[in-house]
């Protein structure tokens, strides 16, 4: 990625992003996680440029009950596919620096599918998550 295209990203994301790892019990009483990296705005040019420059996703978001008019757009990019992205602008952020340093962290846990993980990295998961 080209560095002025991670330095415009780690702006946007400091300022108008989340980073979020989400967790959830699946029926075999074991807990999931999947981590979720997005960024509100109300501006679709914006949206077309980070599935340009970066990929992922958007959609248009309007909260029930609310006049479409107070709608923003939501960028989405999550798991494996964030971490490149996250690495190169990890030395321009500023506000959500560590929030961006966990997350890599995190990402460098994931397996290469269903696989069994080790106590210790369902420990460091969940210590993610808590924070």
């Amino acid at each position: 990625m080209d560095k002025n295209v991670a330095a415009y990203f780690a702006g946007i994301l400091d300022g108008n992003g989340s980073i979020v790892v989400k967790r959830r019990l699946d029926p075999t009483t074991i807990y999931e996680y999947a981590l979720c990296v997005s960024i509100c705005n109300k501006s679709e040019m914006l949206m077309k440029f980070l599935v340009d420059a970066i990929g992922g996703s958007y959609k248009f978001w309007v909260k029930t009950g609310k006049d479409e008019s107070r709608g923003s757009y939501v960028w989405t990019m999550g798991n494996k596919k964030i971490l490149p992205i996250l690495e190169e602008c990890l030395p321009f952020s500023k506000t959500k620096k560590k929030h961006v340093d966990l997350a890599i962290q995190y990402i460098n846990t994931l397996g290469a599918g269903n696989i069994p993980l080790t106590p210790e990295v369902l420990e460091l998961r969940g210590a993610k998550y808590i924070r």
